[in-house]
Order: structure tokens, then C-alpha cells, then sequence
């Protein structure tokens, strides 16, 4: 990859794919590799991450999980052994297994015989099992074709005021659309109540986790009875030997592929094709559901990644960040007993997880009187609530709150800065950033904002922080503002001020320049 379409590629969060084609269209270089990038997507833009549903883009429609995977890849250098000789070596395994099999088969009773049968029966399923491979893909050509007629008819009905957004027409079956064309007996308020009641219908069914076996008839049935297990270990099926310790990182969708590193542990409720590319980052893999025949079973083994799957509870069990050990000759997941440290460096502070031994400080800071004036006033908290609220906050903590002690370099605490109610549906959350009234004026406030933004919009995947700023509290406010947030609007008597991704980067990258 050319220099300058490296950095480009480098320098992007890895969220919004028009903003990297506007920088890489900027370069002679980028605008070259534009069009091979165009090439591909001639040929395979097709598909998607999910290939049989036209109610999500292609990857022609929308570029970005495309431009994550190149991202991601770049991770590998010069001396790692890359995706192509990983497959290669797995290739050279499955001959080197072959022959061993003609080789013992030989040597038995009838063995040519056997042997012979052996080769024509891999052969047949060798040659016939792309083909279906292969009749999906040809077949999914007319999807997005498919997809722009019924985003037309969404945008019409949309500019008609029945719908909100040209989108919300696949949440309508071709039945209403056809008596929507053929009358007027229902109004545009009874077409949007639909979809939105449609909307959260569809969104409970998104979040259900499925009983482990459903029968053909529809009904959940939970598997035999299996010995107990110990604390801190999963078990599942075995569906890719080796063993491997690692970080966990919990994907519940292939959007969320951006905070994927390379050499991280995959986690995830299930995989299909639009998967694949993050099999190639991943060190192992954990899934919650399959059995040794699953698709993240077979491209794990095609990879020569350890896997275990059919793991229940691992999405709630092991938390994101975690350590763990996956052994997919067994089909055991251990779990490390604590969730590696998140620390977050600066140049003038540390942002640290408290320890218990730090609750006394964070119990007088929250007492200070001259530190709380302007956050609403003082917070006094009883040991026993002190405790309660670092299980909550810390450990073993939640996937909606996030804390840290501002530390500056070689002293003790001097603050707090934390997010907390995150949603997960709009991956949005509210900022808190506290520094102790004796430590003002040195820069800690700032640099601690963009830290915790800096990990926010990263690695925990959020898109969005919000902070209902007191309106008696200029100085917080004018120090946001500095950074980049706006204004929007008012909240009980105080000021909402707003930062998305998309603005934290592109102002980063401003002070970079």
C-alpha cells in the first residue's frame, strides 16, 4: 500500500467510509487506489454483512465494512505471518492429513479399495460444496437492484409524509404497500405507529437470546444436563484445537468490527459469511451458539484460529477487555479472575481503575465542599454504599458506566473522570470529569477529557457523549466549548453541551496538523 494511502487509512477512525474516500480522493495516490478498491466492489459488491436481507446495504451501497477490514489488516507487519500464508499452512495441513488417512486406510483389508472410495468421496464433496457457495453468490446479484426500487418507493411515501424515513419501508409487508396504492383508508399517523411498533418488535427480537436447541416445532429445549461447571470456566464444543490466551473482544455485530484489533480474542453470539473477514484479525474464537459443523466453526478451522463454540452465556459471562484462555481441543474458555486494567496516558496525567484502597480518597473528593459547588454540592456515601457503588462502577462494573482516577504523572489522585448510562442503541452516554478545586489551573480537566473521549470513541465504540453542564458552571462550560463540544439545548437548569465521533477525530486531527 502507497505511503500516503496508509496514513490516510491510519489516521481514519474507521466509522463514516465517505469521509476516507473525501481524504483518499484528496491524493494522486488515493485516488488510484479508489479505483482499485472501485474494481473490486464492481465485481463483489454485492454482498454484505447481511447477504440475505435487502433491508441492509451492500457493500457497494455502503463501503464501510470494507474499508475497516483494509484497516485492520494493515495492523500486520512485515514479520507477522499474514492471512494468505496462515491459509496456506492450513492447506498443507489438510494434505499432509489426507495423505496420513490413504495411508492407513492402504494397510487394512481391502485397503486400495478403501482408499479408492476414500478419494472419490472427497473428491464429489471437494468439487459440489463451493457450487453452493457459489449459486448464493451469482443469486445475490439482483439484491441490491432489488433494494434501490423499494428505497424509491420509500422515498416517495416518506416526501408524502406517510412514513419518516425512506428506511422504514421494509418494515411494511407487500400486502400494505399494495393497499396503501389501491386506497387511502389508512391514515399516514396509523402507517408511522406501524412501523414504529414494528421498530421495537423487531428491535426485542434483535436483543432475545435464543434457547441453546429449538425443535421443529418451534419450541425451546435446553440440552441434558452436564456436569457443574467450575467458577471462571465455560465449556462448549470443541470446533478448533489449539490453545490461546488473549483479549477478549465481545462483537455482538460485524458493524462493530472497527473495534476489532488484530491479535484480540473474537466473542461473538454467532457468525455467518459477513463475518469472515474478522476471522483473519482474530487469535481464537468464542461463540455462544453452533455445534463443530456451524459456519465459525469451519472458517475458524480454514484459518487455524482455536475455537470453541456452542458456549453459553459467553457474551454476559466474560466481559469486554477481558483476559481469557481458549482451548478448542477441549472446548474449555477460562476465565481470568479480573478484567485487564484499562490505563490511559497522557502527558501531563494518568487516567487508572480505582482499587478498594482508593475508595477513602474518592469518598472525601465527593465531600469536598470547594470541589462539588459547582456539580451540585456535596455527595456523603456511607462505606457500605462506597462498596455497592464499585461493584457497580468498577468490579466487577457494567457495559454502561466507565471510571478513572485522574492521576498526574508521580503524584497522588487529584480527580475523577467517568461516563456512565450508556445506551446501547444510540451508543451514546453522559460525561463526568471532575477535578479536586485544589488541582485546578494545571491542565489535568482537558487532557482528562480527551483521554476518556479518546477511549470512548475508540476502543469502547461510542458515538456520541453529552454532558448537562450546571448553568452557574462557566468555567466548565467554556472549557467543553475549547474542546469542540457545542451546544444543544437545556436539561432541569443546565446546559447540554455535545460531542459526536466524528468531531473529537477530525479536531484531533486539527491539533495534530
Amino acid at each position: 500500500m502507497p505511503p500516503e494511502v496508509r496514513e490516510v487509512f491510519v489516521r481514519w477512525p474507521g466509522k463514516d467510509f465517505r469521509v476516507l474516500e473525501a481524504d483518499l480522493g484528496a491524493g494522486t495516490q488515493g485516488r488510484e487506489y479508489l479505483g482499485r478498491v472501485g474494481s473490486f466492489l464492481d465485481r463483489h459488491g454485492h454482498r454484505g454483512l447481511k447477504d440475505l436481507d435487502f433491508g441492509y446495504p451492500s457493500w457497494g451501497e455502503d463501503r464501510t465494512y470494507v474499508y475497516q477490514m483494509i484497516k485492520g489488516y494493515l495492523a500486520f507487519g512485515s514479520g507477522e505471518k499474514n492471512p494468505i500464508q496462515n491459509y496456506e499452512e492450513s492447506k498443507q495441513r489438510r494434505l499432509a492429513l489426507t495423505a496420513e488417512i490413504e495411508r492407513r486406510l492402504s494397510r487394512n483389508f481391502l485397503g486400495s479399495l478403501k482408499a479408492s472410495l476414500f478419494r472419490f468421496g472427497l473428491k464429489l464433496a471437494q468439487d459440489h460444496f463451493p457450487l453452493r457457495e457459489n449459486e448464493k453468490y451469482y443469486g445475490l446479484r439482483c439484491y441490491p437492484g432489488s433494494r434501490r426500487i423499494v428505497l424509491e418507493i420509500g422515498r416517495r411515501y416518506a416526501a408524502a409524509g406517510l412514513l419518516e424515513a425512506a428506511a422504514d419501508i421494509f418494515f411494511l409487508t407487500v400486502p400494505e404497500v399494495e393497499e396503501m396504492e389501491l386506497s387511502t383508508a389508512e391514515s399516514a399517523k396509523d402507517v408511522r405507529d406501524k412501523v414504529k411498533e414494528r421498530k421495537l418488535e423487531w428491535k426485542a427480537q434483535i436483543d432475545a437470546r435464543p434457547p441453546f436447541v429449538v425443535r421443529s416445532d418451534g419450541l425451546g429445549t435446553e440440552p441434558a444436563e452436564e456436569r457443574e461447571a467450575e467458577p471462571g470456566v465455560l465449556r462448549g464444543v470443541p470446533a478448533s484445537p489449539g490453545v490461546v490466551k488473549g483479549k477478549a473482544r465481545l462483537i455482538q455485530e460485524p458493524s462493530e468490527a472497527y473495534r476489532f484489533q488484530k491479535g484480540e480474542i473474537l466473542v461473538a453470539p454467532y457468525t455467518e459469511p459477513g463475518w469472515a473477514p474478522l476471522f483473519l484479525l482474530a487469535k481464537a474464537m468464542v461463540m455462544e451458539v453452533g455445534g463443530a459443523v456451524c459456519h465459525g466453526a469451519i472458517v475458524a478451522r480454514e484459518y487455524g484460529i482455536p475455537a470453541v463454540v456452542g458456549a453459553r452465556g459467553a457474551m454476559s459471562s466474560i466481559k469486554d477487555g477481558q483476559i481469557i484462555t481458549v482451548d478448542g481441543t477441549s472446548g474449555e474458555v477460562r476465565l481470568d479472575p479480573e478484567v485487564s486494567r484499562i490505563v490511559l496516558k497522557g502527558k501531563r496525567v494518568v487516567l487508572r481503575p480505582p482499587s478498594l484502597e482508593d475508595l477513602p480518597y474518592i469518598r472525601s473528593l465527593w465531600a469536598d465542599p470547594a470541589t462539588m459547588k459547582d456539580v451540585g454540592g456535596v455527595v456523603l456515601r456511607t462505606e457500605e454504599q462506597m462498596h455497592a457503588w464499585f461493584r457497580r462502577m468498577v468490579d466487577p462494573g457494567s457495559d454502561t458506566d466507565s471510571y478513572f482516577l485522574i492521576v498526574p504523572k508521580n503524584g497522588a489522585p487529584a480527580g475523577e473522570a467517568s461516563f456512565h448510562r450508556y445506551d446501547h442503541r444510540t451508543k451514546t452516554a453522559e460525561l463526568n470529569v471532575k477535578v479536586q478545586a485544589r488541582h485546578r489551573g494545571r491542565g489535568y480537566g482537558p487532557e482528562s477529557v480527551r483521554l476518556l473521549l479518546g477511549h470512548f470513541f475508540g476502543e469502547f465504540g461510542g458515538e456520541a457523549m453529552e454532558d448537562p453542564v450546571a448553568s452557574g458552571n462557566a468555567g466548565g462550560q467554556r472549557m467543553l466549548e475549547r474542546l469542540g463540544f457545542r451546544r444543544g439545548g437545556t436539561a432541569d437548569g443546565a446546559v447540554v453541551l455535545l460531542m459526536d465521533k466524528e468531531s473529537f477525530f477530525a479536531s484531533g486531527k486539527k491539533r495534530e496538523g
